[in-house]
């Protein structure tokens, strides 16, 4: 979930304006949203750690390794040998601390992250100029046109008539979106106040808006989301093959949803044909982001080895 803490900063000074509005007649939010928004405060800690591992993403990644365990208790008792790596990040290295935890081995270590921004199997794209500068502008391009459309514009004036501000901006709307999506990741078990400012319809188009950049960022649509995430899948091929050939091991990679979503389509999953483009909203679309690519996916292969009966 790509998230921006400036935008939602600033989507935040809306607050009061939202509640003035409401309170002289503007907007159409309920009272009891409104009193949900008038206790709502940020949380500090965010200007430093809003990119970092939850609790709830930890007890995630802590219970995949515990069921992985569990499955293949037998299997890491004999293993010889192994190696777990994450990105250079907060967030992935916890996340690997998090998974070896709930395998409960001490012989499984993490090896040190390569730096952000030298090259990576596990993270390529950080390192690819042509990549970077080709990302730069072609999914701005897709989504100022899908702005434009009906789907859109009936979402964007939806909002604003359920806040009472006419002159919201799409960076506005994209703000109290991660505000929405962001604080129900980080609380799951609290209402979030700044969800009640959409509709669901609205949820709908603005879940597209995220597919629609990622499909141009690292699908279907990008040039390079392919080739970058067959990247990966090589070096899967290579450690099965270095099994096969007598070296028993565990690899463990923690790497981000860019990295996921490219080796998805290297795979050829979840394709639509046509590929979903900013001239419509797909509503039957493969290609959902929040499904493929949410949080603690796991693309997980086990070389099984034939036994005669």
């Amino acid at each position: 979930m790509a998230t921006d803490g400036a935008g939602m900063k600033t989507a935040m000074t809306l607050k009061e304006a939202i509640i003035d509005n409401f309170y002289a007649g503007r907007g159409e939010m309920c009272a009891q949203d409104i009193a949900n928004l008038a206790n709502w405060t940020w949380d500090d800690s965010m200007d430093s750690t809003w990119t970092y591992l939850t609790k709830e993403g930890h007890q995630e990644l802590l219970l995949l390794g515990q069921r992985v365990r569990e499955r293949f208790s037998p299997l890491l008792g004999s293993l010889d040998t192994f190696q777990f790596r994450s990105t250079d990040t907060q967030r992935t290295r916890e996340s690997a601390r998090a998974f070896v935890e709930g395998l409960e081995n001490s012989k499984f270590t993490i090896e040190e992250p390569i730096p952000d921004g030298q090259y990576d199997i596990i993270r390529p794209y950080r390192s690819c100029e042509k990549y970077i500068q080709l990302n730069k502008t072609t999914h701005d391009i897709a989504l100022e046109k899908f702005r434009s459309t009906k789907d859109y514009q009936q979402m964007l004036t939806g909002v604003r008539q359920r806040v009472g501000l006419p002159d919201l901006t799409h960076q506005n709307v994209t703000g109290l979106y991660d505000l929405c999506r962001y604080y129900r990741a980080y609380a799951v078990d609290r209402r979030n106040a700044w969800c009640s400012v959409f509709g669901n319809e609205d949820l709908k188009v603005l879940e597209f808006i995220e597919d629609l950049s990622d499909q141009y960022d690292c699908g279907y649509s990008s040039p390079y989301g392919a080739k970058l995430g067959a990247i990966p899948l090589r070096n899967l091929y290579e450690n099965l093959e270095a099994s096969v050939n007598g070296s028993h091991r565990i690899t463990g990679y923690f790497t981000h949803d860019t990295m996921i979503e490219m080796i998805v389509t290297a795979l050829g999953l979840y394709h639509d044909y046509p590929a979903i483009n900013s001239l419509e909203m797909n509503r039957d679309r493969k290609w959902r982001t929040s499904l493929l690519a949410p949080f603690a996916t796991n693309l997980m292969v086990v070389l099984n080895k034939l036994v005669s009966c």
